[in-house]
């Protein structure tokens, strides 16, 4: 009885120790594995970046960024619109293999749509998944809506929040952003970069033990061309106002350049996940 006992203890013991070593080399292997932090600014040129040569608009951490960094002269979007441009970048396949050529609105009960990915496509954040990553979308999806196989969610993202479709990313206070495949309501008060971008950096802060893959798929400075506050570059150029009169499209903005400059500049400031709306004072639980 003596001996069995022992035996067992020792058996408990070197399992204890193997499962103590495997998890250690777990850790190592996890802390060996680079953060990605990818960041896809909507219908941002070249040009328009300190960086990369310009001038006129100040970009100081993008520019930080790269002082620090590699910059990449040879890099190409997928294509020259946003859903099979996305699609490539996240599966890896030029248009001619992609299942996405184009940009087209699908109707659902949810509401309007973009073409979803189809189950059997293996992205970016599927792969990583098997290697231990946490992964994330804040911005604009484009590729899916709630329910389907191109659902953020049901392609290899844990978190996502913003435009699920990319119809609704072209306004700058929507009615309503989704989290994961939840609706969340706003009242068209709230500047949705401010709330998409602190999102991100929660995932972030939440990971910090753990690799990660935060994608963020930010709106500006894609028009609408809204921003609240000109102030940096209200006078900085010749303007010709855009005025839309059909009320169909983008919306009126009589200092277009200034607000192009101040979405490519503009810092998103710090703002609760339980925001307060502006106009109605209502709370915003976007937890």
């Amino acid at each position: 009885m003596i001996l069995r006992t022992s035996l067992i203890v020792g058996t408990a013991m070197v399992s204890s120790l193997t499962s103590l070593a495997a998890e250690r080399k777990t850790a190592a292997w996890k802390q060996a594995l680079p953060n990605i932090v990818f960041v896809l600014a909507d219908d941002m040129g070249i040009g328009d970046l300190g960086c990369y040569g310009q001038q006129k608009i100040r970009t100081p951490h993008i520019d930080s960024l790269a002082a620090h960094s590699l910059r990449f002269t040879h890099h190409y979007a997928g294509s020259t619109v946003s859903a099979p441009s996305r699609c490539c970048l996240l599966t890896g396949k030029h248009t001619g293999h992609s299942a996405i050529r184009g940009n087209r609105a699908v109707r659902s009960a949810a509401g309007s749509f973009d073409l979803s990915l189809p189950d059997e496509v293996v992205t970016v954040a599927e792969l990583l998944k098997t290697k231990g990553y946490a992964t994330m979308c804040v911005g604009k999806w484009g590729l899916g809506g709630p329910g389907t196989t191109g659902s953020p969610i049901n392609q290899g993202g844990d978190d996502f929040f913003g435009y699920l479709g990319q119809g609704a990313a072209h306004r700058c206070y929507p009615d309503h952003l989704y989290e994961n495949e939840r609706k969340v309501e706003l009242d068209g008060t709230v500047y949705s970069h401010f709330l998409i971008m602190e999102k991100g950096l929660e995932f972030i802060d939440r990971h910090a033990d753990r690799p990660f893959f935060a994608y963020f798929a930010i709106t500006r400075p894609h028009a609408d061309l809204d921003y609240p506050d000109l102030s940096a570059y209200e006078h900085a150029f010749p303007e010709t106002p855009f005025v839309n009169e059909s009320g169909r499209g983008f919306k009126t903005q009589l200092k277009p350049k200034a607000a192009y400059a101040s979405m490519a500049f503009g810092i998103p400031r710090p703002v609760s996940l339980a925001a307060k709306s502006p106009k109605s004072g209502k709370v915003l639980d976007l937890q």
